[in-house]
């Protein structure tokens, strides 16, 4: 999967070192080769498409390659400073464009190519710029995720996790 990538030359211009922006991250732990994984910026991609409204999407899609398996983790970080600026339908809407349209659409014949994927989503944030969160603040943006419809991926359901900011994306 992440060779074919590599020679798509529609997503080469949308690989990127880190997934991080406007202070927040995801990063990748130690120990797993450079060769061993890729990440993706959806939102790049989308908004080179020139179409409007552009899809919201997400910020990062990382590719971590196993023995036998990939893992997929998509990646929404977000530096939320009031609650006005959370809305939880455009950040599920971001993650249902990149499953139903970027992985099952238009980049089907990678995502859809016998592997066997290992999906996660998570919506990375600083809830109010606490730098590391509050655990109630925390907790109730988990408790809405867990009450949103699951979102589906090749016959699975996925559910949107909310983690504190600097997510660590583990091996397989």
């Amino acid at each position: 999967m992440i060779g074919t990538i590599l020679e798509d030359n529609s997503l080469t211009p949308f690989l990127a070192s880190t997934c991080s922006e406007n202070g927040i991250s995801a990063n990748i732990i130690n120990g797993i080769e450079n060769v061993d994984y890729i990440i993706l910026k959806p939102d790049q991609f989308y908004n080179s498409l020139g179409i409007y409204p552009t899809p919201p999407s997400t910020d990062c899609l990382i590719v971590i390659k196993c023995d036998d398996s990939f893992k997929v983790v998509l990646v929404e970080l977000k530096n939320i400073n009031s609650p006005s600026h959370f809305n939880k339908n455009n950040i599920r809407e971001k993650f249902r464009t990149v499953l139903n349209d970027f992985m099952s659409n238009k980049f089907r014949n990678i995502f859809y190519d016998d592997y066997d994927i290992e999906l996660s989503m998570y919506f990375v944030c600083d809830p109010y710029g606490s730098k590391g969160g509050s655990t109630r603040t925390s907790s109730l943006l988990s408790e809405i995720f867990i009450n949103l419809r699951p979102l589906e991926f090749a016959n699975k359901k996925y559910i949107i996790r909310a983690v504190n900011p600097d997510l660590t994306v583990a091996g397989c």
